[in-house]
């Protein structure tokens, strides 16, 4: 995807980008690369691989994790597929992990507050809630 603002921008919250914006891009992406090849199920099932492959470039899993990740997908996936598909996500994955990070910082704060300046608990905390947004997006995504 093209963008005219850096994952930088969007971690520091200088650019409002979200993961509704994020997951409405790549479908425009995958259109435009793959429309006229897919369509119905086939072509969201297609944006959610993609999805996937830059979540794990975002969360910075190696090669061989994602491989062991997707151990029982079916069509399986060679270690070909793997690479070129994640080399496609890269940039994308950062921008993915920008508004990870952005997430993060967001409710980190407020948790700090909350678990009156215990690091280790507000850490924990912020995780939690940035994981149960995610899983939120994702789930209504999928559905």
């Amino acid at each position: 995807m093209i963008w005219d603002f850096t994952p930088t921008q969007v971690m520091k919250g200088e650019v409002n980008y979200n993961l509704n914006d994020f997951y409405r891009d790549l479908g425009k992406q995958v259109k435009t690369n793959y429309g006229k090849y897919l369509s119905g199920d086939k072509f969201k099932n297609c944006c959610n691989l993609f999805w996937l492959f830059c979540h794990y470039q975002a969360i910075m899993l190696s090669e061989e994790e994602i491989a062991q990740n997707l151990v029982g997908f079916e069509p399986p996936m060679s270690k070909e597929l793997i690479t070129m598909t994640c080399e496609l996500c890269q940039e994308d994955g950062k921008m993915l992990g920008a508004i990870y990070q952005n997430l993060f910082l967001k409710y980190f704060s407020q948790a700090l507050k909350e678990s009156w300046g215990d690091e280790e608990k507000a850490t924990s905390r912020t995780l939690a809630l940035v994981n149960l947004y995610i899983n939120r997006h994702v789930k209504q995504w999928l559905a």
